[in-house]
């Protein structure tokens, strides 16, 4: 009996077969009705008025778009990052670097090798910015790694890992006609008395006298 009941339901669902009072609708209406109750969503930008039912997202301002309008530059992203936008970040990124950079190395390649006396007149030079004396003490460095000449036979066979860019000069009471600064590479883990006997050599040091004490000074330099 419940197999009748539903071989019935079944005979009778159809429109035609059960003398349905309804208006007639087709399969148009149908496919007319299912897209009308779908959600359309509207383009945020102002002048568009397209509907999607998928909207693209701005990663920037998390606006929703349509496709016509998903870059940046189409809907007029308050966000939009210009190249005038990045060359000031880049420019200010530069000014916190330089204000934050240790700069005990940069002075000790800056500095003069020999005291120079101030020039006495009347007219005061105008004082140097920190950010001016690390861009010199910067060029200092590389043109001294650019002219750097080995320090003998031996360091000219250096890998440039094992190389380590020094200025060697020597005091004009040791030798008055070479007070020129000249740089030089040597190896990383040389002695320092490595060094010395090169640059005696150099400069055309005399030996002093058996017995003597030599004596080496480094000036403090300031942070």
């Amino acid at each position: 009996m419940a197999d009748a009941i539903k071989l019935a339901r079944k005979i009778h669902s159809s429109v035609t077969a059960h003398e349905c009072q309804a208006p007639s609708r087709n399969v148009q209406d149908e496919v007319t009705n299912a897209e009308a109750g779908t959600c359309q969503q509207r383009c945020q930008f102002s002048d568009c008025t397209k509907t999607q039912m998928l909207l693209l997202e701005c990663e920037a301002c998390k606006g929703q778009f349509c496709i016509g309008h998903k870059q940046k530059e189409t809907h007029q992203c308050p966000k939009l990052w210009t190249a005038t936008d990045e060359a000031r970040a880049e420019r200010e990124a530069g000014v916190r670097n330089a204000e934050d950079l240790d700069r005990t190395a940069l002075h000790s390649v800056s500095r003069p090798l020999h005291h120079v006396e101030p020039h006495s007149g009347s007219s005061e030079s105008k004082p140097v910015s920190a950010r001016s004396r690390a861009t010199a003490a910067r060029l200092t460095l590389m043109q001294a790694k650019m002219h750097a000449k080995p320090a003998g036979r031996v360091a000219s066979s250096l890998s440039a890992e094992d190389r380590f860019v020094i200025r060697l000069s020597v005091s004009a009471e040791l030798n008055p006609s070479s007070t020129d600064v000249a740089p030089f590479f040597v190896g990383k883990f040389w002695p320092l008395g490595k060094v010395l006997d090169f640059a005696q050599q150099h400069f055309a040091v005399k030996a002093p006298p058996s017995g003597t004490i030599i004596e080496l000074y480094v000036d403090n330099i300031p942070k």
